[in-house]
């Protein structure tokens, strides 16, 4: 099984403006793109630390990669089938979709229900459960090859505020500090490592492959 290399082709699919990127370059990765339906026309082309940024969507770009990522852009796509499927056919012999998203989970749903955080109506257009999302990915011809959940405790804590009626944008549309003491929050910290450990967070990282 082939690995990433500093060389490989690594593609950002709704990239933002290039952090992830940028992050990955400083550690050695040299040859990396971002894509991304949203990306300001200032942004768009040759960056600093080799990156290159595209404006527009992964069907329009026909180059072929190592390593497909994308980080919580997923769930905001109207046809998540077809997107997968592009993917897959933009992938070199070997190569990976790293895929990270919101997860349904029982015990977080049933502790919060509608208030839970990542619902995030209406940016987020699906909500899966791991299993679901195994399947979706099973129907574009890819397999995953490892999975697990990475949630943060400011996931547990805006569910919790938001159970509490506090929203998470101000009136004015700026965002809400969270209202919770030091202690509060790093006890969140803390249930959201212990549910990591039992792969029940409310969000998770898949690895896929062709099937």
């Amino acid at each position: 099984m082939p690995r990433l290399t500093f060389d490989s082709a690594i593609l950002d699919v709704g990239c933002g403006e290039g952090a992830r990127l940028e992050k990955l370059a400083k550690l050695g990765f040299a040859n990396l793109t971002g894509i991304d339906a949203f990306l300001p026309q200032a942004r768009e082309g040759r960056r600093p630390l080799g990156i290159t940024l595209i404006r527009g969507k992964l069907n329009s770009h026909d180059r072929k990669n190592d390593c497909i990522t994308m980080h919580h852009s997923l769930e905001h796509a109207p046809d998540l089938k077809a997107l997968l499927e592009t993917a897959r056919a933009r992938l070199n012999p070997g190569g990976k979709i790293f895929v990270r998203l919101p997860l349904l989970q029982d015990e977080i749903w049933a502790k919060y229900g509608a208030d839970w955080a990542q619902v995030d109506a209406p940016r987020h257009l699906y909500l899966f459960t791991p299993e679901a999302f195994v399947s979706l990915a099973g129907r574009a011809a890819l397999k995953c090859i490892a999975h697990g959940t990475d949630t943060l405790g400011w996931s547990l804590a805006w569910s919790e505020t938001c159970a509490r009626d506090i929203p998470s944008n101000n009136l004015d549309g700026t965002a809400n500090a969270l209202p919770l003491t030091k202690q509060e929050i790093s006890a969140f910290e803390e249930q959201a490592k212990a549910l990591n450990a039992r792969d029940k967070g409310d969000q998770g990282y898949f690895v896929l492959e062709p099937a």
